[in-house]
């Protein structure tokens, strides 16, 4: 059987340029420009039900999902799942998932090209999250662990390679100033009598905290190149 799954799209979202995802089993509903709904063809036995009908078209188009949140800063808000069955000759469609999440930054930018979505890893889909998560965050302290998990992650990854990748040595002494520092590393207290004149992150003071938005950008930044290095910009 196959069941068609629609996600109109409640904050239709503005793009440059179009992208055509047909041969990624996708459709794409525009109206003046805007996104406003994606659609997909879900094959499945009799007695699958509307839960993992719905599941499996989320997990069809998660790559576009979120290189359009990583590009546009926009997650689409899905207003309801509409599903129908269709005949088993009928043309694909795509459908999508998606939690409402404010975003923090907008951009008009062209969609993402069909071959990066094809191409988008679960892995890199992975950093791409906490990316996201640490940027819509309006905590110091998760901004800079989530964008910090996108620096771990290349690290653990390439960790067997000839040419391991290091993260920059700052960006690991802030990080495991506000999650380790009940461990007491001689490098952390060293760093931060350096820094703060105390021993540990209280986030009770606000000249800590000053300390730390001043080096979440650096943080940021070394994400940001990590993540170009996997999917270059098309914007």
């Amino acid at each position: 059987m196959k069941t068609e799954v629609k996600f109109p799209i409640s904050n239709p979202i503005l793009f440059t340029a179009e992208a055509n995802y047909e041969h990624l089993g996708i459709t794409t509903c525009i109206e003046a420009g805007r996104l406003a709904a994606l659609k997909t063809v879900v094959e499945h036995h009799a007695t699958a039900g509307h839960d993992e009908i719905v599941s499996d078209a989320r997990d069809r188009v998660a790559s576009l999902v979120t290189l359009i949140e990583y590009s546009t800063g926009v997650v689409p808000n899905i207003s309801e799942v509409q599903t129908h069955a269709i005949e088993p000759k009928s043309e694909v469609s795509l459908g999508l998932g998606f939690i409402k999440v404010a975003a923090t930054f907008v951009r008009q930018v062209p969609m993402p090209p069909a071959e990066t979505v094809k191409r988008l890893s679960g892995r890199t889909r992975m950093l791409m999250g906490w990316y996201l998560r640490g940027q819509k965050s309006e905590s110091v302290i998760d901004r800079i662990k989530y964008f910090y998990m996108v620096l771990d992650g290349k690290e653990k990854k390439t960790a067997n390679k000839s040419s391991p990748y290091k993260p920059p040595q700052e960006c690991k002494l802030v990080r495991d100033a506000v999650s380790h520092a009940k461990t007491g590393s001689p490098e952390i207290i060293s760093y931060l009598k350096r820094e703060i004149q105390f021993t540990v992150i209280d986030p009770t003071k606000e000249s800590h905290m000053q300390f730390l938005r001043k080096k979440v950008s650096p943080i940021q930044q070394e994400a940001e190149r990590i993540l170009n290095s996997k999917v270059p910009q098309w914007w």
